[in-house]
């Protein structure tokens, strides 16, 4: 249902029973959306917001799922790296 910002002021409370019985009500200024009101929705588990986020683009969804490799620390040869950015930086 849309509705323009001065009617929905107006008749602010028939607005929200509106919304209380289920509908999702979209507010307009001069014809163009503005606002959405909608019911509360209560609980929702992780996985929901997580495909809520993915759907608005604002997440990417793993390709493969399942547990992920231990990170295990490589042995690197050669000096500290505290080492390496003292020499770095006394040859500035």
């Amino acid at each position: 249902m849309r509705i323009g910002l001065r009617e929905a002021n107006q008749h602010f409370s028939k607005t929200i029973r509106k919304v209380r019985a289920g509908r999702t009500v979209v507010l307009t200024d001069h014809g163009r959306p503005v606002a959405v009101i909608k019911p509360f929705e209560e609980g929702g588990g992780i996985e929901e917001k997580f495909q809520q986020l993915a759907e608005m683009g604002i997440l990417h969804r793993p390709v493969r799922t399942g547990r992920l490799a231990p990170i295990r620390p490589m042995a690197a040869g050669g000096k500290p790296v505290s080492d390496l950015v003292s020499e770095e930086r006394d040859e500035r």
